[in-house]
């Protein structure tokens, strides 16, 4: 059941991200960080979050990491922020704090994809993914 619903988070995360763009440029108001960034970041958890479920590399590691690395720290910033406004108001403490945990569950899956070595090795080493000796590159051919 839940193997057939992984399509489900990814398109939550890109509805999220295409609502507040499209809310963005319908108000008119923002630039253009504040109107296509959180569609961006949605496309590159969406991307993050597809590629760890197909357990396929892509760019380098370190850029996963350093993906993984800012977006742990866009979380502590987006619940001590929830914290804060609850004491301003609780409906924006509400909505700061579930989108922190609407990005929470991509951020800990491209934590597991980006520190992975069963996906990264086979690139250094020059073997095919999935394959940990040259015997299991052999097996396959």
């Amino acid at each position: 059941m839940i193997l057939r619903l992984r399509w489900l988070y990814p398109v939550l995360l890109l509805l999220a991200g295409g609502g507040q763009a499209f809310e963005q440029i319908r108000s008119g108001v923002g630039g253009t960080l504040s109107r296509w960034g959180p569609l961006a970041l949605a496309l590159l958890y969406v991307t993050g979050v597809s590629l760890a479920y197909r357990r396929t590399p892509l760019g380098r590691q370190l850029f996963w990491l350093f993906v993984m690395r800012t977006s742990v720290l866009l979380l502590v910033f987006g619940v001590f922020f929830g914290l804060f406004l609850l004491s301003i108001s609780r409906a924006l403490a509400l909505l700061a704090l579930g989108t922190t945990a609407l990005i929470a569950p991509a951020v800990l899956i491209i934590l597991r994809y980006a520190s992975s070595a069963e996906i990264w090795q086979p690139l250094s080493t020059g073997l095919p993914v999935g394959a940990r000796t040259h015997e299991d590159a052999r097996v396959g051919d």
